[in-house]
């Protein structure tokens, strides 16, 4: 009898890249709208600007330097460059990273279910969801090598 491994990710992070997969042709759109939440947020008008100059407040300078600081912005840009890596990495023409391709493709871009996926290349809803736990687990141990996650280290 086969002897089957468990992949652990942390439930936070694999939400996160869960997120981050279903939105990789969002991401631009999802920046822009954060960039808009801090322009609307301007008050540029002449007592502003002068209270400005003795404390933090929304002007130009001060929204340009929120927004080269914002957490989620960074962290968008940081999954959009290692899942368009990732991709590159398995659009290669081996009959593995093809299947994987595919699946990715097929879940992420296209949006089908795992029951269609299984159906298209004959395997089941269980091997689908753990195929995509592999995909998933990979981009986990590369973000961890870029510095976007902590290794988590567990005994079980």
């Amino acid at each position: 009898m086969k002897k089957r491994f468990k992949l652990l990710i942390p439930e936070k992070a694999e939400k996160e890249i869960t997120f981050m997969l279903f939105n990789i042709n969002n991401i631009d759109e999802l920046i822009n709208k954060r960039k808009e939440y801090y322009y609307n947020s301007i008050r540029n008008g002449n007592r502003e600007y002068l209270k400005s100059l003795k404390i933090e407040s929304n002007t130009m300078e001060d929204i340009i330097g929120k927004i080269d600081e914002d957490y989620r912005i960074k962290r968008y840009i940081q999954f959009k460059e290692l899942i368009i890596e990732f991709i590159k990495d398995i659009s290669n023409n081996n009959e593995i990273d093809y299947i994987y391709n595919e699946i990715f493709t097929d879940k992420y871009i296209n949006k089908y279910s795992e029951k269609n996926i299984g159906d298209k290349f004959k395997f089941s809803v269980q091997q689908i969801k753990e195929m995509d736990m592999l995909l998933k687990w990979i981009i986990y141990n590369r973000a961890i090598s870029k510095g976007i996650y902590k290794k988590e280290v567990t005994n079980e």
